[in-house]
């Protein structure tokens, strides 16, 4: 069967339902009789189903299965890198061009694969798919007020998007905000993260913050890294991405910013601690020795003076990711970055240029390009420590994730920093910027549900898919037609 383009939830059905022609075997010949097909994952990071329990050969095996649309999926998306696959006692693809027998975990155990195309009917494929399709197409639209619009004014439906996007813009802020008052709390009382972020005393709620609390440089540093490693880490790593920056924080960081091999520094501290390279060393040793000695060179040097915590690589998703966006490309990025930060003025270079510039297209035409970091160095060409990448990398962060971060970090971020200092122009300024912003992502939620308002000419602007995604999540997905400005006017 020639590889086709298929959807992971037709493999999943094709699996679930056993809809197989023959009996199983994989790809070395070995029969297969499934007993139990485990749990289906569909929300949690690891493999697709677990404790599944399954006859390979003569042997049982009580374990977890994972399936992929090839079997090469099975290293690209790092499942040979990651430690939550180790349990996994049979990978399951569609397709195995090259007739590979097994793919090998984390801790190096040889996992047997099999070849799906090889034991189901072309048709059956084929009326999945179209099943498949069909269903999307009903669900991506199926908002309840969909078929009650065709008549509706669309003015309604604007003005409430614009709204919610301007809503969505405020809680940012505020997020943002209330982030920088522990961060000005924390470094008034001297003490060390992350005691604070779980006993935020009586003394912090009741304090009342003026501009002088935030005169330091450092917190709106710390501040707009964390925002920065957040926006890098997408949802699967944002979390481990912040506490990265809370461990290897500006204080640590900035005492070495005087050096020349300031970069390499960053670069080692991120990547030691963040658990990217211990697994990998000696292999690093071997087939990179000049930046295996350049890393140890500058570890040891200063490991002693870093007394943070500690990561390792399962706390870190690398699971359904394409190879560009797997958290060391993004930390590769975001080490540029913070360089940036503390040595090349980032914040204020950003604060000039949304001082001096007064038309939006232009402002947000520099403000993206200001994001855009170009791939260098060791991570160049590696998509993990003993991952060499198929083409050497343009970028660590391109357009569509700058875009991201001029409309998610940098907005919100300078629209706290003028309120602070009480330059609430500039603040209404980023509003306009905002609001003029066309972001080139094209989001699957955010298309549709314009559709299905009628409203599709206005998508792309920032102002109104941020608006569709705040409408979607926080009442289409929730049924809260009622508390719907668009839904009440329909339904009543």
């Amino acid at each position: 069967m020639n590889q086709v383009k298929v959807k992971e939830e037709v493999i999943s059905t094709i699996w679930k339902k056993q809809y197989f022609t023959k009996n199983l075997r994989t790809v070395d010949g070995e029969s297969v009789e499934v007993s139990n097909l485990g749990v289906e994952n569909v929300e949690n990071g690891g493999p697709d189903f677990s404790n599944a329990k399954i006859r390979i050969g003569n042997l049982i095996y009580v374990g977890d299965v994972e399936l992929d649309k090839t079997v090469g999926d099975w290293k690209a998306h790092g499942h040979n890198l990651d430690k939550k696959y180790n349990r996994v006692i049979l990978q399951v693809s569609l397709f195995n061009k090259n007739h590979q027998q097994n793919v090998f975990c984390k801790d190096g155990r040889k996992i047997p694969t099999i070849c799906l195309s090889d034991f189901i009917d072309k048709t059956q494929l084929e009326v999945l798919q179209m099943e498949l399709d069909v269903d999307s197409q009903q669900n991506s639209k199926a908002i309840k007020c969909s078929n009650c619009l065709q008549g509706e004014d669309t003015n309604l439906q604007e003005e409430f998007v614009k709204k919610l996007g301007i809503e969505r813009l405020k809680r940012k802020c505020d997020r943002i905000f209330f982030r920088l008052k522990e961060l000005s709390f924390v470094r008034e009382l001297n003490l060390k993260e992350p005691v604070i972020r779980y006993d935020l005393n009586q003394r912090f709620i009741s304090k009342e913050f003026t501009y002088e609390d935030f005169q330091s440089i450092d917190i709106w540093y710390q501040l707009f890294y964390e925002c920065l490693f957040e926006a890098l880490g997408y949802s699967k790593n944002k979390k481990s991405m912040i506490r990265l920056t809370q461990a290897v924080n500006v204080d640590v960081v900035k005492k070495y910013a005087v050096r020349q091999d300031f970069q390499l520094i960053i670069n080692t501290l991120l990547f030691k601690v963040a658990g990217f390279l211990e697994d990998e060393l000696e292999n690093i040793k071997s087939t990179n020795p000049e930046y295996f000695n350049t890393t140890e060179k500058i570890w040891e040097e200063i490991k002693n003076e870093y007394d943070g915590r500690f990561f390792n690589l399962a706390q870190w998703s690398f699971a359904k990711l394409r190879p560009q966006n797997f958290p060391t490309i993004r930390v590769a990025g975001g080490a540029i970055l913070l360089n940036k930060i503390i040595n090349n003025n980032l914040i204020e270079s950003l604060i000039k240029k949304i001082t001096g510039i007064n038309k939006p297209e232009i402002l947000i035409r520099i403000l993206r390009s200001m994001f855009i970091v170009k791939a260098e160095g060791f991570w160049k060409s590696h998509y993990t420590a003993k991952e060499t990448a198929s083409a050497d990398l343009k970028y660590f962060i391109g357009g569509t994730r700058a875009d991201e971060i001029t409309v998610n970090v940098v907005i919100p971020f300078f629209s706290v920093y003028f309120e602070v200092f009480g330059k609430q122009e500039l603040a209404k300024k980023l509003l306009l910027v905002y609001s003029a912003f066309v972001q080139n992502e094209d989001n699957s939620i955010v298309k549709n549900l314009s559709e299905s308002l009628k409203i599709q000419d206005t998508w792309r602007k920032s102002l109104y898919s941020q608006g569709l995604l705040e409408l979607y999540r926080s009442y289409c997905s929730r049924n809260r037609c009622l508390e719907c400005e668009i839904g009440k006017t329909v339904f009543n």
